[in-house]
């Protein structure tokens, strides 16, 4: 499942919330900075990590960096000097 799919599930709110978990923020810090109560931050946080089955910030952050990175390999193009009919034998 690619990241984009795990943040669609989120509210906006809930969005801003994880991502703010995710860097490390604490709750109290989270509340101040998108001015609501410490209350509505471990709400919106508990049901973000409802929805995609979580149960701590380590998880959440091993979960997108795991998915984010599936993602970029998925998308990287091999060199093409990797290619085997770059790979040649040297007949002399």
């Amino acid at each position: 499942m690619s990241v984009a799919v795990y943040l669609s599930r989120w509210t906006v709110q809930e969005r801003k919330v994880m991502y703010q978990v995710m860097v490390g923020t604490p709750n109290k810090c989270i509340a101040g900075d998108l001015t609501m109560s410490l209350r509505t931050v471990e709400a919106h946080r508990a049901s973000g990590m409802t929805k995609i089955r979580l149960r701590n910030a380590l998880e959440l952050q091993s979960v997108l960096q795991r998915k984010s990175l599936e993602q970029a390999q998925g998308r990287q193009l091999s060199p093409t000097w990797f290619g085997s009919s770059s790979i040649g034998s040297i007949s002399g």
